[in-house]
């Protein structure tokens, strides 16, 4: 005949071996991963910077605008018969930028 005594040390024998064996199996789950691979070595080229006088030629792209913009006009109506000047060009004070022709 089995005593109480028995059957809760038989119980408690059990709870201990299923816990020690959840551990066992949680901790081996715990191990390391697989490192990862060390990154490829990449051969580099290093210059000392020096000063010293550049010969590229550099392009850029932009939109040029005029510092002032002026509207001229004949006061008489007429013809544009010759333009002296072209756009973009610099004019001075009194100099002839256009004739033009008027009907008589």
């Amino acid at each position: 005949m089995t005593t109480v005594k028995t059957v809760i040390k038989r119980q408690s024998c059990r709870v201990v071996a299923s816990i020690a064996l959840a551990a066992i199996v949680l901790v081996s789950g715990c191990g390391r991963e697989d490192e990862a691979p060390a990154p490829e070595v990449r051969p580099v080229r290093v210059l000392k910077t020096e000063k010293g006088v550049i010969g590229e030629r550099v392009s850029l792209t932009g939109t040029v605008e005029a510092e002032r913009e002026i509207d001229l006009s004949f006061r008489i109506d007429g013809q544009l018969v010759e333009r002296s000047v072209g756009i973009g060009d610099t004019v001075r004070r009194g100099q002839l930028v256009a004739r033009s022709q008027h009907p008589d």
